[in-house]
């Protein structure tokens, strides 16, 4: 029973996220969807712009199913992103459906402060610090 009331705790915990994302974006209507959507391509194009340990402290403070959505398709032996591909590569990878309607910066810097709100303060820091400086710009210090 205690591994039931733990994954309904973490299945809870990403929906709050997911409202988060979508409180974050201020958009028209609520969007689930778009929300999911949003969290796991930002949190794919993160993962691949950190360096392992950093990543294995980053992925450390996350829930379990987003933990799972971070690692989802992960190949270990990428290679970094340069300068300027963050929110391009963003953009090619959310469906199309989304990507006419939806501010990228905006959609990033909403997982941003959703993260900002769900991870210890220090980690955050950590975080933002070690990222490329055209990412750490579409962090917001909360």
């Amino acid at each position: 029973m205690a591994d039931i009331t733990l994954l309904n705790r973490n299945i809870h915990k990403t929906f709050e996220w997911l409202r988060d994302i979508e409180n974050n974006t201020q958009w028209e209507y609520e969007d689930k969807a778009r929300a999911l959507d949003i969290l796991r391509v930002v949190l794919h194009e993160l993962r691949d712009n950190l360096m392992l340990n950093d990543l294995a402290h980053f992925s450390a403070q996350l829930p379990t199913v987003i933990k799972g959505i971070l690692f989802e398709g992960w190949n270990p032996n990428h290679s970094l992103r340069k300068e300027g591909e963050f929110a391009e590569s963003i953009k090619a990878h959310l469906p199309q459906v989304y990507v006419e309607g939806t501010d990228i910066n905006q959609a990033i810097k909403s997982l941003f402060l959703t993260i900002n709100k769900n991870i210890d303060k220090n980690e955050f820091e950590k975080l933002r610090k070690i990222l490329l400086k055209g990412i750490r710009l579409l962090f917001i210090n909360g």
